[in-house]
């Protein structure tokens, strides 16, 4: 065989190429991998992430909700993938709660405030720091209320878990860019950092609701408002659920 055949037959399906890309599989043309080939590749990857990544947090910031239905329509190959971004937010997320907003020590001040509640403070700690990868890990949960909330207007749950993963983007940049910036300045003022922070936690329903418009752009705001009630009224269902199944497995184990 010539070194013509080599580089003309696809190596994963055996096609015929004529271009730089097997147009049956996708597979690159063969070339010997040498330093060229890793720098290519490196390039390759940051410039596609570089782009991806600007594009989507672009969008995100201007109409998560429309910019998430387009994805789903179709309009995917200038957009980066909703849950490895919702895991790269939420790990710089964290990165900043642990290193810059000092939460372990406000919440010493808080409970010093009452001490008798010091039993809860370990795990309000850690769920304050690691809250947006917590949220990330049960997106299929928020998944499956948001489907059967609006399981009328035909997007699958697989199409729900997407949306939800995007909205979980859209929710961490909103913590990284508005929260903490407050965060950081009231923390010297506990009062002050808890009112902050229950307004803040008080407004996400609104940022889930202004997401919803932008996805079901055609829909009213008044129906969209009861099916986002009861996406959050089933969420509260299975956390009440979850929360008394352990509850009583610990009782159980515990006797």
């Amino acid at each position: 065989m010539s070194n013509s055949n080599i580089y003309e037959t696809c190596k994963s399906c055996g096609t015929h190429i004529t271009a730089n890309y097997c147009p049956n599989c996708g597979q690159k043309k063969y070339h010997r991998i040498d330093g060229h080939y890793i720098v290519d590749e490196v390039q390759s990857i940051m410039v596609q992430t570089k782009k991806g990544l600007l594009y989507t947090l672009k969008k995100l910031l201007i109409n998560p909700g429309n910019m998430t239905r387009q994805y789903i329509d179709g309009d995917r190959a200038k957009h980066y993938k909703p849950i490895l971004l919702a895991f790269l937010l939420a790990t710089i997320s964290a990165f900043i709660s642990v290193q810059f907003l000092e939460i372990d020590a406000t919440m010493d001040k808080l409970y010093e405030t009452i001490p008798e509640q010091n039993n809860g403070k370990e795990f309000s700690q850690f769920f304050l720091n690691y809250n947006n990868f917590i949220m990330v890990l049960i997106i299929p949960v928020f998944a499956l209320c948001s489907w059967l909330a609006f399981k009328a207007w035909k997007h699958n749950f697989y199409e729900h878990v997407v949306m939800n993963a995007y909205f979980q983007c859209y929710y961490s940049l909103f913590t990284i860019v508005v929260a903490y910036p407050i965060y950081f300045f009231t923390k010297s003022n506990i009062q002050l950092y808890m009112f902050v922070s229950v307004g803040i936690l008080a407004f996400v329903p609104l940022l889930y609701l202004w997401f919803i418009k932008g996805f079901y752009p055609e829909k009213k705001l008044g129906t969209i408002i009861l099916r986002v009630l009861l996406s959050y009224f089933l969420v509260f269902v299975i956390f009440v659920i979850v929360v008394f199944s352990i509850g009583f497995l610990v009782a159980f184990f515990s006797n």
